[in-house]
């Protein structure tokens, strides 16, 4: 009886878990796994890396690219989501203090979040322009006070970058 219950409650756990994370979205590992999961749209590099924001932060860009945004559905299936996202793959060490100490991007527009010890991601409602740039603060993003810009981020749509 004791055995039953507890095969039970396993059973219910595993099928409980397994439909929560189809209701999330979801972010590609890599550029080549965007390409295969056919969200990708476009991939952006920096004019000069690593990209040197101010005297004192600098970030190496190791990936960057722009999918459509998706999840998994109940079927295990990629379900599209409207928007974008951008995803910057990086060395860990220029972001081991993001977002306490700096952040790209500002409240009322597209900002960075981590995604990953060595990744940051910001949503778009549209693919981005040609050319992206957003300007770095010191500390977290500023709510209801001016933000200390320290600096600003770029990135370019690389050349032949084709979309899916």
């Amino acid at each position: 009886m004791n055995k039953s219950i507890w095969s039970t409650l396993l059973f219910c756990c595993f099928v409980s878990c397994s439909s929560l994370y189809s209701d999330f979205p979801q972010m590609s590992d890599s550029l080549d796994d965007a390409w295969n999961k056919k969200v990708f749209r476009a991939e952006y590099i920096v004019p000069q890396n690593p990209y040197k924001i101010n005297d004192t932060l600098s970030i190496t860009v190791k990936e960057a690219w722009i999918e459509r945004c998706w999840k998994y559905n109940k079927a295990g299936k990629i379900a599209y989501i409207p928007d974008y996202q951008l995803i910057i793959i990086c060395d860990s060490k220029d972001i081991e203090q993001y977002p306490s100490n700096w952040t790209i991007g500002t409240t009322d527009g597209p900002n960075f979040r981590s995604c990953a010890r060595d990744c940051i991601m910001a949503n778009f409602e549209d693919i981005p322009n040609d050319h992206i740039e957003l300007i770095v603060q010191k500390g977290r993003l500023a709510n209801n006070k001016i933000p200390e810009i320290i600096g600003k981020f770029e990135l370019r749509k690389k050349p032949q970058s084709e979309e899916n």
